[in-house]
Formats: C-alpha cells, sequence, structure tokens
C-alpha cells in the first residue's frame, strides 16, 4: 500500500512539475536543427560590446592559434573562427566543428569548470569530449551540453568580450543561452 501512495505522490510531482514549467514558458527541448544540417553557423549567447556589436563563440586568437581555447568575442561574420559546423555522429550527438583550416572540434574538459579547447577532430574516433548534445527549445535557444560531463557551454557567467568559454553545470544562465546567427 505504501508504495502505491509513493508512486501516486511521485507522479502528482511531476505532473505538478510540468504543469509549473508549462505555466512558466518552459518547453520541452528536442534535438537543435543545425546538427547535421551541412552548414556552418555563427552562435551567440546574448553578449553584446559597449557599442552594441554581438559577441560570438570563436576560437580564441582566431584561425592563427587553432589550437587553443574557445572564447566569444565581437562577431565578425567574416571570421572562419567564428563559424561552427555541428555534425551528426552515429549516437545522437553532435561533433562541432570550426571552419579554420586545419579545422578543429570543440572540446569539452574531463571535468566541469575547466575551459573548452579545439583538439584535433579525428573522424574515426571521436573522444567523448568531443560529443555535445545540443538541444533547441521551441524559441529556438540552443543548449549545448558535453556528452561527457553533462555540464555546458558557459562564457564564465559574463559577456566580456575575450571571456574565455568553459563548461559548467547547467544552472539556467542566460550565459548558457545560445542561438543562431548566421
Amino acid at each position: 500500500m505504501q508504495l502505491r501512495a509513493l508512486a501516486a505522490v511521485f507522479a502528482a510531482g511531476l505532473l505538478m512539475t510540468a504543469q509549473n514549467a508549462q505555466a512558466a514558458g518552459h518547453s520541452a527541448a528536442a534535438p537543435a536543427s543545425i546538427v547535421g544540417d551541412n552548414q556552418y553557423h555563427s552562435i551567440t549567447n546574448g553578449g553584446t560590446t559597449s557599442g552594441g556589436s554581438r559577441l560570438a563563440l570563436e576560437v580564441e586568437g582566431q584561425c592563427a592559434a587553432p589550437t587553443g581555447y574557445a572564447d566569444i568575442n565581437t562577431y565578425d561574420p567574416s571570421h572562419a573562427s567564428e563559424k561552427w559546423k555541428f555534425f551528426l555522429n552515429p549516437d545522437g550527438t553532435a561533433n562541432i566543428q570550426d571552419s579554420c583550416d586545419p579545422s578543429m572540434a570543440l572540446t569539452a574538459p574531463t571535468e566541469s569548470g575547466g575551459a573548452a579547447t579545439l583538439t584535433h577532430r579525428d573522424t574515426n574516433n571521436i573522444t567523448p569530449q568531443q560529443k555535445w548534445k545540443v538541444t533547441q527549445d521551441a524559441n529556438g535557444v540552443l543548449t549545448i551540453a558535453s556528452a561527457a560531463t553533462g555540464s555546458v557551454l558557459d562564457s564564465c557567467g559574463t559577456w566580456a568580450a575575450g571571456s574565455t568559454v568553459v563548461v559548467d553545470p547547467d544552472r539556467q544562465r542566460t550565459t548558457q543561452r545560445w542561438t543562431v546567427l548566421s
């Protein structure tokens, strides 16, 4: 009898959580449309410079520094370092690759809190840190989570140009939500 009562309380709690999320305007996330579309995209987490220019995810130091860190910086649609292709992996995750020559893969650290880096992409041996779960809500907002840790891309909780992009636990911060610029 206690088990049935517990199951009923649990089900009621799930229903209430779903109703509260719906009432708050939250919608369930689905796989992002940019994954596997064979296009390069620039993405932002909403930051702007003091002059009003958008900030975009980029290879820190642009393509001249192809291995290193990812950061956010002033969006320039002509920069290959700010264009990313979201390859679909057989397991449903994405491998995110810049458009520099040679191109590199966005790579999560082995634990939360570390910087996202750019490393060699071997299509025959994609590492767990190079796999991302990219979801999109009904408003087109992306969440990009490391498949290895579950933590999400974040610009250290700030929108300052040049901020290193890290992988942190999902705290629903606006700096952890991304949209497509192009």
